[in-house]
Formats: structure tokens, sequence, C-alpha cells
């Protein structure tokens, strides 16, 4: 027998055993057998395919007939050559069972962390949208057209996070002159977050245009959180009246590094966590702003009702001030039915540190037993548009959630470990979508002869993974002076 042939045999024999291995694993559960995980680098690079690559786009992709056309509550994909197996749920019973149950083997998340100053976001947002008023001319104009507004929103959450969460004093212009401007540095970086993670150091020196354009934007944007923090740790030098770190995370990062002590973060860790934080926390907050003003471009019977609510509430309150959201329930429904179907953040992954039972219902009643060690995703584009919990879950209907509890909007997860600044985005986005609302009208910047069918069908078709965040691609929108 030939050395080629041994080799041969002996990869084959590999790799059927460690794909046998992966289905013992997970229980002999149904669900796809690729030749890569989804999760793998080659997941995300490769084209999508069912049989062989189904990517990591692939619960949008196949949106409509995932889950053996929603017969199952759990799957489980077991890669034959790269990845391993992992659990995927679109049941939202089955996500409560699981994050709700967190507390019996992880900590709660400190509550410094956990809670924010609601008012002062919401003075921020206001605060930053008379801000761009200024700045971008809108005061003096009666539309404002947008190629995509993505770049905007991006920005505009980017800077809220800054000033809210970092405490930087970050202008709308920053007045900078280089080559590449902040804003297109800043929406490069974000798209090619995963990215920059995967390529070693080197491949920005080869002659690619796209690499070396994508090495300069992160040069840019880290140039600018380093200034940021060696700012704040000059500041931090002088001490507070209390003699506490000033009320924020970044003031809380630098406090750590220039902890001497073995626990101590070093400058690179602060950069990491501030790079984590910024992006996590904003990438998701723009995409759900670019997705419900979408939405209520294409449904203006449903963008009038927010906005007849929005005028209702600041003829009694004080827009300046902080509004309390439950006054502006039809607005913080549509935002949650646009995540419902275009959930930002996708996924939310698991692994279990001990085993587990769950009780499911598709595609027969039983008690699943999931092994320690085993991964598990939640799918949140599959929950969001399971038939069996929202009924006719392609179409965009805010008074549906009169029916549901704010603990069934999975998109923030459940339990302790649940999205530590689901109300800073919550007020973030109400507060910012409600000030626009009472003085635009959102339309369709539509393509000439194009319908808003043709244009939904277009634009929202068109969804992706971008950075962090899962989210429309490219959002042309034109904004309309109301008179009031």
């Amino acid at each position: 027998m030939s050395l080629p042939v041994v080799i041969t045999i002996g990869v084959a024999t590999l790799y059927t055993y460690k794909f046998l291995r992966g289905l013992w694993g997970v229980g002999f559960t149904p669900g796809p057998r690729p030749l890569f995980s989804p999760l793998t680098p080659f997941g995300m690079v490769l084209p999508a395919n069912w049989y062989l690559n189904p990517s990591s786009n692939w619960s949008w992709i196949w949106r409509k007939t995932a889950y053996f056309n929603y017969t199952h509550d759990v799957i489980a994909f077991v890669p034959w050559i790269v990845g391993d197996a992992t659990y995927y749920t679109s049941s939202l019973d089955v996500t409560k069972q699981l994050l709700g149950a967190e507390n019996k083997i992880h900590l709660e998340k400190p509550v410094e962390l956990t809670t924010a100053r609601f008012a002062d976001v919401w003075r921020t947002v206001r605060s930053l949208y008379r801000e761009v008023g200024e700045v971008e001319g809108w005061d003096q104009r009666d539309e404002i057209i947008f190629d995509e507004v993505n770049s905007f929103a991006l920005k505009f959450t980017f800077t809220i996070i800054s000033r809210c969460g970092f405490g930087f004093a970050t202008p709308w212009s920053t007045g900078l002159k280089t080559h590449m401007e902040f804003p297109d540095a800043l929406r490069l970086v974000s798209e090619t977050f995963i990215l920059r993670v995967i390529l070693p150091q080197w491949a920005y020196k080869m002659p690619f245009d796209r690499l070396r354009r994508m090495d300069d934007a992160w040069t840019i944007v880290a140039s600018s959180v380093l200034d940021a923090i060696n700012k704040r740790k000059d500041e931090n030098a002088e001490p507070t009246a209390n003699g506490d770190p000033r009320p924020d995370l970044l003031s809380y990062l630098v406090a750590s590094w220039t902890n001497l002590n073995k626990q101590g973060l070093e400058e690179h860790d602060v950069i990491a966590n501030m790079f984590s934080l910024m992006f996590a926390g904003h990438e998701t907050t723009s995409s759900a702003l670019v997705t419900i003003m979408c939405y209520m471009a294409i449904y203006q019977d449903e963008q009038e009702k927010a906005y007849n609510e929005v005028c209702e509430a600041f003829s009694k309150c004080d827009p300046s001030e902080n509004i309390d959201t439950n006054k502006l329930t039809l607005l913080l429904y549509s935002i949650w039915e646009s995540q419902r179907l275009y959930a930002s953040a996708g996924f939310i992954p698991r692994q279990l540190t001990e085993d587990a039972v769950i009780n499911v219902v598709r595609p027969t009643q039983q008690s699943m037993h999931l092994k320690k060690g085993s991964r598990i995703m939640f799918d949140l584009t599959a929950i969001g548009r399971n038939p069996h919990i929202f009924k006719d879950p392609e179409i965009f209907k805010p008074s549906r959630w009169e029916s549901f509890s704010e603990h069934d909007v999975a998109m923030f997860g459940f339990g302790p470990r649940s999205c530590v600044g689901r109300k800073f985005a919550q007020t973030e986005a109400v507060a910012f979508l409600s000030t626009l609302l009472y003085e635009w009208k959102i339309e369709t910047n539509s393509l000439p002869g194009e319908s808003k069918a043709h244009y939904e069908e277009r634009v929202m078709g068109d969804a992706t993974l971008i950075g962090t965040a899962f989210g429309l691609k490219r959002v042309p929108l034109r904004l309309t002076r109301r008179r009031i």
C-alpha cells in the first residue's frame, strides 16, 4: 500500500472519528452535517452552501425554512472537518430555561455596570442631536437625503457611548484633517472587527489596497482612543472630592491600569477592553436605529402613530428632560418589533459548565439532556421569526407587543447575564427617535420608479453580520421637515 493511500485512509479515519464523536456529544440530535462549522473562519469567509458550508449568516439566509421548517426546537450542527458540534435553538422557552438558570452557576454582574443615569443619556442624546443640526446645517434645511444612513447612525451611537459611557467630550466634528475621515475610519473598523482578530499583523504589509485602508482605519481610531485614555490617566491623577475614580467605565479601566498590584491591567488590556465595550455597545444600537428608521419610512401609518404619541408626550413633559419610555410605548414597541425581525445580536452563545436538562415541545414533547461542555447558540433571528411564537412572523406589526411582556424581548438575553446595556440602549433609541420624529418625517430614498414594496425587498432583504452586529447593509433614506 503506497504512502499517499495510507495518509488518505488515516486522515479519513481521523475525521470520521471526529464526526462520530461530535454526533455522540450532541446525542445524535438532528441538524446539518456540513464540512465547516458556521463559527469558524471558514464558515465566515467561504460562500454559503447548506451541505458544505452554511456560513455564519445561515439563520438569515434560510430564515423561512430553518429548523426543519420550525418543526424542531433544537438542532445540532456537527461538522466533518473544522469546528465543534454545537446546539442551536429557535425556542424562546428553551432560551428562558437555560439563560434564566444561569444564576445557579454564574455570578451576577456588578451593580455599577448594570445601572446607568438614564436622564443623562436622554439629555446627551438631545444635546448631540442639536449639535448635529448646527454642524450639518439641518436647521436651515427642509430636506435631508442619505445615500446610506448607516454611517450617520454608527457615528451618532459611537459619540453617545463615548460621552455617556466613557466620559469623552467627543465633538460631532473632530476637525481632524487626515487622508481618511474619522466617520469613514469608524465604519471600516466596525465592518472589519472580526477580520482584524483573524488576520496576522504581517498581512497588512501585503500589496492589497483594502488591507492597507483597513490598517489605516484601525490606526486612526486606535490613536483617538489612546489619546482619550492618556488624557483620562492625567485627569485621574487629580483626586476627586471623595477620592474615587470618576463615575464612568473609562475611569475604572484606567484606575485598574495605574494600579500597581499584580491584578492591575496593562495598557494593551485597557485598549482592548475599550474597543470591546465601545463596539459591542454602539454597533448593535446603530443597527437597531437603522432598521427602525427603515421600517418607519416604509410603513408610514406606523410612523404616524408613533409621531402622534411623541407629540402628546412632549406636550405634557419637558422633552429636554428624561421622559419615561412607558409614555412612548408605541415607539418602544416599534423598536422591539424591528429587533424581532433583525436582531442586532444575531446569536447569544453559551457553553454549559454542568449537565443540563431542558424541556422541548418540537418535534415531540420530551426532555433533552445536554452534556457539560456543550456549546449552544440561542438563535435570535430564528426566535424572532418562529411562527409558533409570533403569528405572521414576516409582517412588521408593532402592536403585537401589547400581548407580550418586556421579558419576552429576546434580543437582550435573559437572566443574570443579560445585556448590561439594555436600558441604556433603549433610552438612547427612544430619545433619538422621538426627537427626530417630532421634527422630521422619515421617507424612503427610492430608485426612480421604485415602489415601496420593491424598496423593502431590495433594502431589507440585504442583511448580514457587519462588524459585531447583524443588520441591514445599506439603507438610503430621506428626511422631510414637518410643519409644526
